[in-house]
Formats: structure tokens, sequence, C-alpha cells
């Protein structure tokens, strides 16, 4: 006779389920706690830092002065995170194309310009889903935790972790990119296949002169104002500087989807670069442009 004690006759599926089955007192717990969200065991999404308390979202004005990086994180794979969750994930690799994405944002996330609340990310799936990122948002420690969360907020349009009346650290957005970011907004993207320029003095060129140096200027300039943008002619003189940057294998930006409004591409090194390199050595020329250090 299997009696639901025995460990050794634990063989059969029925038996493991019986005797894994939850107690009465468990199971009642379990109806008067349900979990909040599928990331009930999530971490807290917020990190502490100056950036947690950015202007966000509606009926604050994100793109105010002083002056900011927006980069824009081009055909993340984020519809590839199906493969990395369920019963029949695939073991990560270091090669997979959601782990691009997961290396730029972290890296971003990371930097001392978005701790100074200099830094403004957007997140532009392969099928053309826009997600606006919160400065103080917590990356998770591994690719399959990130791969949930972005089911989650793909599925929702929103992730809170484990708290639904918590303020949104994620939240996809509608575009057209016109709508998002401000009129008169200087636009590049950044390509292997672009032409050729020295980072540094690039951006001491755009970011640190009026007019923003002798360089084209992007179609964003002749855009009309559209959410967050309708702002006095004055205000579109801060110099915010949009760079759409490819986060997954190969060149994103060669295709016209992936890189915005941005008239020019540009190669800032004469080989291929990650995504994450690429957001690395940007901030680190406007951290040292704008005089932003850890604190």
């Amino acid at each position: 006779m299997v009696t639901g004690t025995s460990s050794e006759n634990c063989d059969s599926r029925a038996v493991q389920k019986f005797c894994c089955a939850p107690t009465d007192e468990e199971a009642l717990y379990s109806a008067l706690n349900p979990p909040q969200n599928d990331l009930d065991d999530d971490e807290e999404p917020i990190r502490h830092n100056v950036a947690a308390h950015a202007a966000w979202f509606d009926g604050e004005d994100r793109f105010a002065a002083p002056a900011k990086l927006v980069v824009i994180l081009e055909r993340a794979a984020l519809e590839r995170s199906r493969e990395l969750v369920g019963t029949h994930a695939k073991a990560p690799r270091p090669d997979h194309e959601l782990q691009f994405t997961f290396d730029a944002l972290e890296t971003l996330l990371d930097s001392q310009l978005n701790e100074a609340g200099r830094l403004i990310i957007y997140l532009h799936s392969a099928e053309e889903v826009i997600v606006e990122v919160h400065p103080g948002f917590c990356m998770p420690s591994s690719l399959q935790r990130f791969a949930k969360i972005m089911l989650s907020l793909l599925r929702r349009r929103r992730f809170t972790g484990s708290t639904p009346e918590a303020p949104a650290v994620l939240r996809v957005v509608d575009g057209p990119w016109d709508q998002l970011i401000p009129k008169g907004t200087a636009w590049y993207a950044l390509s292997p296949q672009g032409e050729s320029i020295h980072l540094k003095e690039f951006v001491r060129d755009v970011a640190g002169s009026t007019g923003f140096g002798c360089l084209p200027p992007s179609r964003s300039s002749e855009r009309v104002p559209g959410r967050g943008s309708g702002r006095d002619s004055g205000d579109e003189d801060v110099g915010h500087i949009v760079f759409s940057i490819g986060a997954s294998a190969g060149d994103a930006t060669k295709d016209a989807t992936f890189r915005g409004n941005s008239l020019q591409r540009l190669s800032i090194c004469p080989w291929d670069l990650t995504g994450a390199a690429c957001c690395r050595m940007l901030c680190s020329e406007f951290e040292s442009l704008w005089n932003v250090h850890r604190c």
C-alpha cells in the first residue's frame, strides 16, 4: 500500500502529486494571498539613487533642462524572450539575441550619466514595440529573469515589479517618434557602415556648441510637437541629443525602421562593436563633457 509519507515510493507522477500537495492551511493562505503577478518573487524593481526620483511619465517633462542624452536600443529582441521562459525554455547562450539587449540596457542603467538624471532610455523591439525605461529600473541578475519581465511587459504593457500599485518602471508607449521626442532634437544612428568619426570630437561639436556644429540636421527639426514636446520655442534649444544604437546581432540601424528620424549614420570604430560597448563609450564621453561624476 502506497502512503503519502513514503519518500521511497514517490516515483509515479500521481504519488508525487499527492506527496507534494499543499496542506489545507497552505491552500487557504494561497487563496487569501494570491501572487500579485507572474513575477511574485521579483526583487525590488527600483534602484535607490538620484535617478529614481527623476521626472517620469504623464504630467512630468522628462525633456526639461538640463540637456540629456537619449539612447534608443534598436531592434531589441524582446519578443524572443519566449524562448527562455516556460517548460520548453532553451538554455541561455552568450550569443542569444536577447543577451545583446540585456547587456546594453544594463550598461546604460549602471552609468554615472543615468544616476545623475541626464539619460533617457527607450527600447525599440524587432516588432516595433516602443518601451520607455525608468532611470531607476533595477536590472535582474539573470537573462531568464529579464526574459520573464519582458514577457510580462509585452502582455500587460507595463511592469511594476512585485507591487501592482507602484509606479511602472517599464512602459509600452505608442509612437510615432514624432510624439515622443521633442521638436528640433538632433538625432544620429550608430552603424559600422556609417561615416567614420572621432567620438570625443563629435560629442564636443554637437553637444558643446549652439546649433550642433556644422553637421547636417536630423528630420526631427522638421517635426511638429506631440506628447511631451508641446513647449515654447525657447525650450527647443535645451540641447538634447538622440542616438539610435543596435541592440541585436548585426547592423540594426542599416534598416531605416530602426534608425528613427536620423539622417546620418555614424561609425565610431573601424570594426564591429556590441551595443553595450557603444553605450559605454557614448556615456563616457557625455559624462566627461557634462562633468558628471558618481557621488
